[in-house]
Formats: structure tokens, C-alpha cells, sequence
């Protein structure tokens, strides 16, 4: 399995930013997922998007269908309609492990902005929830 995100949050991001990328409804949420699709059949997909980061997950069995960050950024700047200068430098990228890792942070909130905070948890199962029901994971994202 390959596993990638692509995110920023209160750490690379000004909250103008984080807002501007932000996916603020769950029917806004499920047409980017439509749209993931559509861009990237062969991967499985789960967002986190909080008031403090905006993550998007990506999953491939082959790493060779595995998007770029040039082409996940490429995806926020059309859909939200941001300038990709605006944000690319904002937008870190983890793969494999580390991506993993980045995971287990955000929702044990070791990466919170309020080390400890409760809601983190809530809004990672969430996420999980919104994309199953979009059909935009799958049995290498039910896997983490």
C-alpha cells in the first residue's frame, strides 16, 4: 500500500489560508470527493478539514498511480478557486511511514495546536465516516 498526505495546518498555514482551503460542508466535502474520483480513480481518498488543518490522504495498492503534491495542490487551487501560488508553499507532503505517523499525531493530538485537546479524535472519525459514505476510501484506507 502506498499512503500520502498532503496538508497544512496552524503550524505552515496562516488561518486565511486554512479557511480559503477548507471544506466547510459535507455536500461541499462529497463533490470534492466525486471530483477526487474522477482525477484519481485508481486511489482511495480521506479528508480532515478542521479550523486548524486541511488534510487530504491518498491511498494507491500501486505507487504508480500514487498523484503528485504538484497535482493533490493543483486539486485545491481549482476546486476552492485559489491561486496555487497562494498556498503551495504552505502545503507539506508525507508519504509511506511517515504519513502513518502523521496520522496517528493528528488524532492522538500530539500535532494539535492544544496539545491534549479532546475534539481532534471526534473530527478524525468524522472524516472516516464522510468519506465511506462518499464511497472515497476503501480497504487500504479501512486499514489504518
Amino acid at each position: 500500500m502506498n499512503l500520502q498526505v498532503v496538508y497544512c495546518n496552524h503550524q505552515t498555514a496562516d488561518l486565511s489560508i486554512r479557511e480559503r482551503l477548507a471544506f466547510s460542508s459535507e455536500e461541499e466535502l462529497a463533490r470534492a470527493y466525486d471530483e477526487l474520483r474522477d482525477r484519481f480513480p485508481n486511489s482511495e481518498h480521506v479528508v480532515i478539514s478542521t479550523c486548524n488543518r486541511v488534510e487530504l490522504y491518498s491511498a494507491q495498492e500501486d505507487p504508480e498511480d500514487a498523484p503528485s503534491h504538484q497535482q493533490l495542490a493543483q486539486f485545491f487551487s481549482e476546486f476552492h478557486r485559489v491561486p496555487l501560488n497562494d498556498f503551495f508553499n504552505d502545503l507539506l507532503e508525507q508519504s509511506g511511514p511517515a504519513a502513518v505517523r502523521h496520522l496517528f499525531e493528528v488524532a492522538s493530538s500530539v500535532d494539535s495546536m492544544v496539545l491534549g485537546e479532546t475534539q481532534i479524535v471526534s473530527q478524525v472519525k468524522t472524516a472516516y465516516e464522510t468519506a465511506t459514505k462518499t464511497e472515497a476510501n476503501g480497504p487500504l484506507t479501512n486499514a489504518l
